[in-house]
């Protein structure tokens, strides 16, 4: 029950958004820290699959706002394991009009790069720009100044970026 409540909120939240962003006359700001497993989405692993990494997702328009409902329609009712979880055929089955940011330092690609793991790092840049497609894949960094390591994983980022050709996108997070 309690996950049929969160699934409702979650696209009752998203419906809404895009409701009120059509009455301002432009488009929404459709966006989902998605969880993705580790393996499948199916695989229910104890100590295995409740590993998972952020990704960031954000509806392009119409189609893109269905495609996410989609997704974290059959997040919730298949890839359920502590968080509602995504996998990479889920994201290629509806990522069509979906923009893609790597994550923060809880995304794959970060994770890669704090384990001074470049060539993994690399190949799954190359992978989600394969999905989304070189148009709608941004290699993501936050300014976490406080954290272990946070310029040299920046750096190895920015790096990574230039050598792949694709487009960075620079966030700030506030904290109250």
């Amino acid at each position: 029950m309690l996950r049929l409540r969160l699934l409702t909120t979650a696209i009752f939240t998203a419906r809404l958004n895009f409701i009120i962003g059509e009455k301002r006359r432009r488009e929404a700001d459709n966006r989902l820290e998605a969880y993705i497993s580790n393996n499948t989405r199916f695989d229910k692993r104890p100590n295995v699959d409740n590993k998972r990494y952020h990704l960031t997702l954000l509806a392009k328009n119409k189609d893109g706002y269905q495609n996410l409902v989609k997704m974290v329609t059959l997040s919730n009712l298949e890839g359920y394991y502590y968080k509602p979880r995504m996998d990479r055929e889920l994201l290629r089955q509806h990522g069509k009009n979906v923009i893609c940011l790597s994550g923060c330092l809880g995304g794959e690609l970060a994770q890669a790069l704090w384990n001074k793991d470049y060539e993994r790092a690399r190949n799954i840049a190359l992978e989600y720009q394969d999905i989304f497609g070189k148009e709608n894949y941004f290699m993501e960094i936050m300014h976490h100044p406080k954290l272990e390591r946070f310029i040299e994983i920046r750096d190895e980022t920015v790096k990574l970026a230039k050598e792949l050709g694709i487009r960075l996108l620079v966030r700030r997070i506030r904290i109250i």
